[in-house]
């Protein structure tokens, strides 16, 4: 879900996830599996990937992050 709606948790949003990932990113994390085990671990609960991966392309259509030629992802800026 990427807005809040009244039935919604805010922590399971993509506008939340994303921001956790894209800090993730900023920390040096590359490695998209790594990524996502400690955003499980952040948010304390089983995220669907699905989600994972909607919040990546999120912040991929913002112009945050870029994958490179190793297939790591890295901040654009």
């Amino acid at each position: 879900m990427l807005l809040l709606d009244k039935n919604a948790e805010p922590n399971k949003t993509i506008f939340y996830l994303s921001a956790i990932v894209y800090g993730l990113i900023l920390r040096g994390m590359t490695k998209i599996e790594n990524i996502y085990l400690e955003l499980q671990n952040e948010i304390e609960d089983n995220l669907n990937y699905e989600f994972f991966v909607l919040a990546l392309d999120f912040l991929f259509l913002l112009d945050k992050i870029r994958v490179n030629s190793k297939g790591d992802i890295e901040s654009v800026h």
